[in-house]
Order: structure tokens, then sequence, then C-alpha cells
């Protein structure tokens, strides 16, 4: 029997097949003809995946079942010795053949038409924060649109009145899914509205696919309206049942959840602050204990700590507030969340830009932020507001090429602020050594300087403020020396502009200062290491190193309380931290307690050292007296 549909059916529909092969070949010619217009090759790209084929796949669907409705041909089909849902499925895969055909002689033109591949190879369509594939469209799509007409097709066989309903359906359920989405990603509980999509793109058509099949073995056929109510009645049973799984799914499982990162790592105050998909949480050196003070407050945004305040950036992604950033602060207790600011009050003149990245003044009082990409302001990107929600104030840093900005640290008792400002590379420019500027905005009168420029890894800036800036004010950065051609580590004093370069002789990778603020330990190129007195001026050890992990210099080095310096030491698949005394001498190792070939990034709090396993999202601290490796989360 399925031999001999497949036949009947590519006869019948022999006409829907040759005009998709003559869209194709027109399709190939326009590709071939805008072959240079990289905009006209995408508009090319989006037409034929969003358009020609989901419609010549809801049309050959559409008319499944068609032929059925003529001449009483249901009679003599249903007359026969064979199971009806066998009918149904000869005649889905009859028609299923077709789709194979076209879909596989357009896979086959992407891979040998070079406009044409190369458009694909760059095709990407964007929904809800995420990309969905061409692949996704090109194959994908064009068997959920034709499962889901043909389920329909049973209905009725005027072709293009199926075809428009299953594409009304469709979209009607794939929007509705999508915007029921929102409240679950803002609870948390799935990392993508992409995911719940993907599960319901898959599940709406195989339930009209069981209404379709129920319809056909218990509808009378000569009462139109009878089968339709039937039809419907068992689509909506099935839909609802399967967004009643997809529910279920997404409350009684992990899969859905936010990624398990662990963000924001600070040591403020002697203690531990991050957070994860869980929440907000504090470890305590003292006793040893991790403790939960907040839900978790930041989606997508990042955080500061400063006095005893936390401040932290949230993207809505449902409701009125759609797409849009909020600057909201707590105690660091987790308690008195509130709200600073927000980008969706058309009135406010942060409209619709977004907010990264954020600094709090070690006082807690103030909060500075960049805004970009705001269109009411395009002069202003530094913003200030007080803790308590007062005083919003914008300053125009006035560069123009300005590519990103990095805070570094409030100064001067928070009457001006430091900032790293990368800047735009010019195309086909001959400078391509063009490194970030270091600046200083009083916060009083708004006056921009530039205190120094190219300046290499401002990344640097990314970690917690005492990474680049010491408790007494001087800042270290990585400048490049043209005329000794090298990377040399430089301490800034800001008040009075004086400058010092720590270590001409080699290129400097990395460097920490310790908790005081008077030593700068730093990494060469040629793996040295040496520890820098600002209270002498001068280098006052300095090491060759041999056997250390030194990937992501400024993350494998770090002070303990008690003055010793922590590297990470790797051996085949054996990963340490070391302890090395003010000589630089190794005082011990202690084996990680997992296994892992990524670097691990190292803090120091208290008695303790904090070190992250990226690969199962744990963090671990060691206690320097004890011994003991604890497992903080």
């Amino acid at each position: 029997m399925f031999k001999k549909m497949i036949v009947k059916e590519w006869k019948e529909k022999s006409g829907l097949f040759l005009f998709a092969l003559a869209g194709l070949v027109l399709f190939s010619l326009a590709f071939s003809g805008y072959s240079k217009d990289k905009e006209a090759l995408d508009i090319l790209a989006s037409t034929i995946l969003l358009i020609f084929l989901p419609v010549f796949s809801l049309m050959l669907g559409a008319s499944g079942l068609a032929s059925e409705f003529q001449d009483g041909a249901w009679a003599y089909l249903f007359s026969r010795p064979v199971k009806k849902w066998r009918i149904w499925l000869a005649k889905y895969l009859s028609l299923l053949s077709v789709l194979f055909a076209v879909v596989l002689l357009f896979a086959l033109l992407t891979r040998v038409h070079p406009a044409l591949k190369s458009a694909s190879d760059a095709f990407s369509f964007p929904l809800v924060g995420e990309d969905i594939s061409y692949g996704i469209l090109a194959y994908i799509l064009p068997l959920l649109l034709f499962t889901t007409a043909f389920s329909l097709s049973i209905l009725s066989e005027k072709t293009h009145v199926v075809a428009f309903l299953a594409a009304l359906i469709w979209i009607a359920l794939q929007v509705g899914v999508t915007r029921a989405s929102f409240p679950l990603l803002d609870r948390e509980m799935l990392s993508s509205a992409f995911t719940l999509i993907s599960l319901m793109s898959l599940l709406v058509p195989l339930s009209l696919v069981l209404a379709s099949l129920m319809t056909l073995s218990r509808a009378d056929f000569s009462q139109p309206k009878r089968r339709a109510w039937t039809f419907t009645k068992f689509g909506g049973i099935f839909v609802l049942a399967s967004l009643g799984l997809v529910a279920l799914f997404a409350l009684g499982t992990r899969m859905l959840r936010n990624e398990p990162y662990i963000y924001g790592l600070e040591v403020r105050t002697n203690a531990f602050y991050f957070a994860t998909e869980r929440g907000f949480f504090k470890f305590d050196p003292g006793d040893g204990r991790t403790e939960k003070i907040a839900r978790y407050p930041s989606m997508w945004g990042e955080m500061s700590l400063g006095g005893d305040k936390v401040v932290f950036v949230t993207y809505h992604l449902g409701g009125k507030r759609h797409g849009f950033a909020e600057l909201r602060i707590m105690n660091s207790n987790g308690k008195e969340e509130r709200s600073l600011v927000g980008t969706w009050d058309q009135g406010s003149p942060l409209y619709g830009g977004f907010i990264y990245p954020i600094r709090v003044s070690p006082q807690g009082d103030r909060v500075a932020f960049i805004a970009r990409n705001v269109p009411k302001t395009t002069a202003q990107d530094l913003w200030v507001i007080n803790s308590d929600g007062s005083g919003l104030k914008g300053y125009d840093l006035g560069i123009q090429d300005a590519d990103y900005y990095l805070f570094i640290s409030f100064g001067e008792s928070d009457r001006s602020l430091f900032l790293l400002c990368t800047t735009k590379i010019k195309p086909r420019s001959k400078d391509q050594r063009v490194g970030a500027r270091l600046l200083r905005v009083n916060l009083e009168s708004g006056q921009v300087e530039t205190l120094a420029d190219q300046i290499r890894k401002p990344y640097s800036a990314s970690m917690p403020p005492e990474a680049m800036t010491s408790e007494a004010g001087l800042i270290a950065y990585i400048h490049y020396d043209e005329a000794m051609s090298r990377e040399v580590l430089t301490v800034l004093d800001p008040e009075t502009l004086e400058k010092h370069q720590v270590y001409p002789e080699d290129s400097v990778t990395g460097f920490r200062w310790n908790r005081s603020g008077d030593k700068l330990a730093f990494l060469t190129a040629n793996s040295m290491l040496g520890v820098y007195s600002t209270a002498e001026g001068k280098i006052i050890q300095i090491k060759e190193l041999a056997g250390y992990d030194l990937r992501w210099p400024s993350q494998a080095l770090e002070w303990a309380s008690d003055g010793q310096l922590i590297l990470r030491r790797l051996e085949g698949e054996i990963s340490s931290i070391c302890l090395l005394d003010a000589n630089l001498t190794e005082q011990k190792a202690i084996p990680l307690p997992f296994a892992t070939y990524y670097t691990v990034q190292i803090w120091s709090a208290g008695k303790y050292a904090i070190v992250e396993n990226n690969e199962n999202y744990q963090l671990w601290g060691f206690d320097l007296t004890t011994e003991k490796w604890l497992r903080v989360y």
C-alpha cells in the first residue's frame, strides 16, 4: 500500500513539486546576480527561509487529504480492510517524501552555490535574545509546518483555507508560548525562552497529529460540522496537555534553570560575597559558614559592593518593562532591596539605554554607572546617583571614539572617579596597538582628565577594585612603552600624577595589590615573580619561577591575609595552590580537591584561600591554619 500511495501522491503533487523546483532555480539566479551585495543576499536568504519554504510546506501539507473529499473517495477508502491510522500514515509519509526531495535539493544547492553557501553560513534569525540558526529554519521549520497543515487537512478540501488556518494556529501558539515564557524567565526557571519555544514547536504538531488521528477514527465524515467539532475538541485537549507537560518539566527539573554559574565574586570587610542562580551568598571566614542572604538579585547584569550596600543591574523579560534595565540596591545582609533608577520611563534621561558597568563608593553612599545607547542623551555616558535614589547627574566624558568603559574606583573622598576607556580602532588603521585610556572625572566640576593612555590588558579592571587600585589610592596598570617596545607595569599617584615604572626589564603580564596597598606582586613574560614596595619605591624581591600555572596571570596570583603569596601549580592532571613566603620561596603545595584542566582563579578572605571549580560550578575554601578544604558552595 505504501508504494502505491507514494506513486499516487507524486503524480497528484507533481505540479506543486515543479513549482518548488522552479522557485529554487529562480532563487539560485538571484543569488548569482547579487553575489557581491551582502544586504541583498541577507534579504534573499530571509525570503527563501521565512517565506518560500514555509509557504510550500503549508500548501503541500494542506493538500494532504484534499483528494479524499472529492467524488466520495472517503467511502471507498474506509471500505478497504486497512486500519484508518495506517491510511493516515501512508498519506503522510508519501507527501513527506515530496517535501524531503525539495529540502534535499535546497541543501545540495546551498553546498554547491558559493553565494548561497556564504549567505547560509552567516544567517541567523533573532528571537528572545537568541539566534535561530539557518539549519532550524531550513529543515526543522518546514517539517513542523507541513505536519501541522497535514493534520488540519482532515477538515476541508480547500487547500488555501487549511494552509491559512495552519499558519494562523502556528503563529498564535508560538507567540503565546513566547509571551508565557517571560514569567518563567523572571522566576529563573529556565535559561532561555527559546528552550520552551523549542519544546512547544515539537509538541504542538504532535498534539494536532493525535487530534487528526482521533478524528479520523471516530468522526462521521458525512457531517463536516461534527467532524470539525471532534477535531477541535481533541486538539484542545492535547494542546493543553502539552502545555501542562512543559510547565511540569520546567518546574520539576533543573534542565531549564539558569546556568549554575557563579557571578560577581568579591571580598569585602573580610567576607566573601557571590551570587548564583540560587541566590546571593556570603561566606564568613571566621566561622566557615556560607549564608544565603537574598534571592538571586541579578539577571544578565553586574553587581558591586561598597560600605554596607550591594548594587546590581537586572533586566526585565516580561510585562510592560520587557527589555529594560533597572539599577537596584540592597543592604549587604539582603534587606531593604529597592529600585534606584530604570530605563523604561519615557520621561527619564536614561530611557531605552543599557547599564554597564556599575560601581558603589567605598562608603556605600553613591553609585556610579555607565548608560550607553541612550537616545535622548547621546553626550552623557557617566551617571552618578545617591544610594537613596536622589541626585541623579550625568557627565559628558567627551570621548568621541569610545568603545567600552571599565570602572576602577572612586577616589578623593568620592569627589572623583577613575575610569578605563577602550577606544575604537578605525578600519585599515596602521596603529593597531591602541590601548585603553585612564580617565579621572571630577564629580563636582565635571572636568575629565586623561591620566594615561596605551594601557594594555584593561580586563584587569573587571576584577574587584583593589586589583588595580590600592587602599592608598595608587593605581597600577600595564602600559605599552613604545621606546622599549614592551608592556611595562606602572604605578601612578593620582594626586601628584607621579609615575613609577616598576619593572622595565621585561613585559609584565599580571599583577595584584596586597590588602594594605603597600606592596604590588607581579608576573612577567619570562616567568619572573616580583614584589614592589610603594613605601621604598623599589622592587624588594624578584625570582624566576618554574612549574607554575601562569595562564591568566592576574587570576593566578593572590595575597593571603598573613602576607604570603599564593600561586597556582599544574603538574599533569594534579592542580595545586602554593604558598610562598616573603622571600618568594615555596613553603607548601596544596592539591585541589577536584581535578581540572582549566585555570582556577584564587581569592583570599580572612584565613581562607578560595578557588572556583569552573567545570562543576563549585567554590572551595582552604583553611590556611588547619590546612583543610571546605566546600563553600
